[in-house]
């Protein structure tokens, strides 16, 4: 790891020479990260959760109003309410006794005050917020995932900033290669296909730094759509720190957000089980209700009549008993089903770190060897102007050595930029 954390820095060293322009606007990876997030259109889902939400939270607490219902009745019975005794036999003969009709009409108004709801509505407020956090941790998890699509243009911009840099140096030199392959023709010691042999390297530089720059273009338009930021010279990030090797026993990436969403799962989880056990509850509230109707109150007295009454209730609803089993085993299902996702992804985090650490170390490897490769590069090319100037070497095993050259810096420029977004994309991996 020290090993690796020196290259890094030494290598970032080189980077930041290079991307750190003097005069021209930077921007951080981090501001491209905070952007990509605010920018990005899921974003608003947050809004529109809170909004959900508080529309669930105000029906609940609405639960505590008095329930009002209004009701209007009519029916035909076969039969009604009568004296069981003949009047004549008690000597009452001619008295007129008030009967029944069968027709019966009744115009109802009811309230009902709730005083204890078994804990129902507090455990719907609790279902409703858990869900709602579960929801704003799902676009948390997805907005995070923007990281790596803006890792790889980032550094993907960095990567053709120092090809093009490397390429206008490659076109200096081959310029003043020129210059020299001219002036021995001038004295006899080159031919005019030698310089031919020069200038269609000189063709091919152009062609590769009009590639580059299509390429650079392609990635900031992409990354300014992805940011909403202006066009800039983008800065070469510090070193990220380097997450500690994963054993098996420990939780791989353990600030990555999916984490919190697996809690927040389980939290539900429970807050559904304790919907259940309310809904097992008695409820108990005060009620009082008036009416117009025949009969009224008094079953005796057939003429139309208001009425009212007014008193303590208890209603105990036993039908949640009837699907309770099947309730909490599908509840016992869900929570399984969180813990088998969460191990998944456990196992696929792992070996993903794993695998981003084991490309570092590779790039760290390369790196090792790049600049010697450079050097002896160099030398080679420097010794091959001295041939050419001596008469034993040709332009075009010239230009076949200042390739060379250009592509072991390539090379290393591509294994720099590489190196950096392995780090980064490790760090990614790891929730840093």
């Amino acid at each position: 790891m020290k090993r690796i954390g020196y290259m890094l820095r030494r290598a970032c060293g080189l980077c930041a020479a290079v991307c750190c322009l003097q005069g021209v606007a930077q921007t951080p990876l981090q501001a491209c990260y905070e952007a990509a997030e605010k920018n990005y259109p899921l974003v608003r889902q947050y809004g529109l959760v809170e909004r959900s939400l508080q529309y669930t939270l105000d029906n609940a607490r609405k639960g505590w109003l008095p329930q009002v219902q209004m009701q209007a009745k009519a029916q035909v019975q076969s039969d009604v309410t009568e004296l069981p005794f003949d009047l004549n036999r008690l000597g009452l003969a001619g008295v007129d006794m008030p009967h029944m009709y069968k027709d019966q009409y009744a115009l109802t108004a009811s309230v009902e005050q709730p005083i204890y709801e078994g804990g129902q509505i507090q455990a719907g407020r609790h279902v409703a917020e858990a869900q709602a956090a579960v929801q704003n941790q799902q676009v948390r998890t997805q907005l995070y995932a923007l990281r790596e699509r803006v890792n790889q243009l980032y550094f993907g911009i960095l990567l053709t900033q120092e090809q093009e840099r490397l390429n206008e140096v490659l076109q200096q030199n081959l310029q003043i290669e020129l210059e020299r392959v001219r002036h021995l023709a001038q004295n006899g010691m080159a031919h005019e296909a030698d310089l031919d042999a020069v200038r269609v390297e000189q063709e091919r530089a152009k062609q590769v730094l009009a590639g580059c720059q299509a390429t650079r273009a392609a990635y900031t338009a992409m990354l300014a759509a992805l940011t909403d930021l202006p066009e800039a010279q983008l800065q070469c990030p510090p070193v990220p720190a380097l997450p500690q090797c994963v054993q098996g026993t420990e939780i791989p990436g353990p600030r990555r957000p999916e984490w919190q969403l697996y809690a927040l799962r389980r939290q539900a989880v429970e807050a559904k089980r304790e919907s259940l056990d309310a809904a097992l509850r008695p409820r108990l509230s005060l009620f009082a209700q008036g009416g117009y109707g025949r009969p009224g109150l008094n079953m005796l007295k057939s003429d139309f009549a208001l009425y009212g009454l007014a008193g303590l209730k208890l209603t105990w609803s036993l039908t949640p008993w009837y699907t309770r089993k099947a309730d909490r085993a599908l509840l016992r299902v869900e929570c399984d089903r969180v813990e088998v996702e969460s191990d998944v992804f456990a196992r696929t985090l792992r070996l993903d770190l794993a695998e981003r650490s084991h490309a570092l170390q590779g790039y760290e490897e390369q790196l090792a060897h790049d600049d010697e490769i450079v050097r002896l590069r160099q030398n080679i090319r420097e010794a091959g102007q001295a041939k050419l100037a001596g008469g034993t070497l040709t332009a075009t095993d010239l230009m076949r050595y200042v390739n060379d050259e250009q592509q072991a810096r390539l090379d290393r420029a591509l294994h720099q930029v590489q190196r950096l977004l392995a780090a980064y994309q490790l760090d990614y991996a790891n929730g840093q």
